[in-house]
């Protein structure tokens, strides 16, 4: 390399240290709003009002968060892709923005187009969860269970086309065992009646430790790649060595988009203020009680992991013919 090469590299390694900098110090464009495609009182929901105040003193302007939930979180994606792209509007995208472009037929939005990628807000596994009185205290052993009573284990979930729904599709897909699905309007319910006995099993986020340490609720592993750091004795789903089973991983995970053109500049202030802000101890333990682990993702990465989960789901979509129109 000459001198004059060298010199070139150099400039350019330069122009990309500063760039950082230079996006984080993108004027705000006047009062912001979060949309939430869920009601007020959920982790969705939670998360966003964690960050708003924070965003708020940050930026020296209103952010509101505004809950517009309905159709299975399409009504509020569609409403945020036709906002103009000026950067006053976000929403708290989550697992459903992923499933929508296969489990809805007449989509009224591009899911892969409509938006641009701002910033991962949290992400987290779940649990395998049983009811005490199921003879199996492993992922081996319901696995058994399930093939030799084939169609007799119900798992619930919080409505069609919901994680916990997908996620007892995959594993039931990818065992080759054979499960009854019974959709609930909500967690709540769905988790009372497992409790109850009234269904076998479910998959659900971490929160629900609290059930297995009073002993109403059995969990047989977490659906992460590793042993999760806060539950180091419960085994992961791939830990059983089920055939079909050695790569079954699911997560919940939630994200700030933005209607697509909006300002790069833009996004990438925002990026850096949330990442900043999820460093913030008071912001990490607020997460950690929500039952997730805080993202710092750059926005190209987290573009990245929602196509390959839109890749993934549309498969179990299609193969267990299943449509929330």
């Amino acid at each position: 390399m000459n001198l004059l090469t060298r010199r070139k590299a150099t400039l350019g390694s330069m122009v990309l240290l500063l760039a950082k900098p230079i996006l984080a110090q993108a004027p705000v464009p006047g009062p912001v709003t979060i949309v939430v495609p869920f009601p007020a009182g959920g982790g969705t929901d939670a998360l966003a009002r964690l960050l708003a105040p924070r965003l708020q003193a940050l930026w020296g302007t209103s952010v509101i968060v505004e809950n517009k939930p309905g159709a299975g979180t399409t009504l509020a994606m569609a409403a945020v892709a036709r906002a103009a792209p000026d950067g006053r509007t976000l929403v708290m995208a989550s697992f459903g923005h992923a499933v929508a472009p296969a489990l809805y037929r007449n989509l009224p939005y591009d899911a892969a187009t409509a938006f641009s990628a701002v910033a991962t807000v949290a992400s987290g596994p779940n649990l395998l969860l049983v009811n005490p009185k199921v003879e199996a205290a492993s992922v081996r052993e319901l696995f058994e269970l399930a093939r030799r009573q084939p169609g007799k284990l119900a798992y619930a979930s919080f409505g069609n086309g919901t994680s916990a729904h997908l996620a007892g599709e995959l594993f039931a897909l990818d065992a080759g065992i054979d499960l009854v699905h019974v959709p609930y309007r909500g967690s709540a319910p769905a988790l009372t009646d497992l409790i109850g006995g009234q269904v076998q099993l479910m998959f659900d986020g971490l929160p629900s430790m609290t059930h297995v340490r009073a002993g109403r609720l059995r969990a047989l592993a977490v659906t992460s790649p590793g042993r999760h750091p806060a539950h180091p004795e419960l085994p992961t789903v791939i830990e059983s060595g089920v055939e079909g089973l050695r790569a079954f991983t699911t997560s919940a995970w939630f994200a700030l988009l933005a209607p697509a053109g909006t300002p790069a500049a833009w996004i990438g202030r925002i990026n850096a203020d949330v990442r900043a802000i999820l460093r913030q101890p008071e912001a990490r333990a607020a997460v950690d009680a929500l039952g997730f682990a805080p993202g710092d993702d750059e926005p190209q990465a987290l573009a990245a992991f929602i196509a390959r989960e839109a890749e993934r789901w549309k498969r179990v979509i299609r193969q267990r013919g299943i449509s929330a129109d």
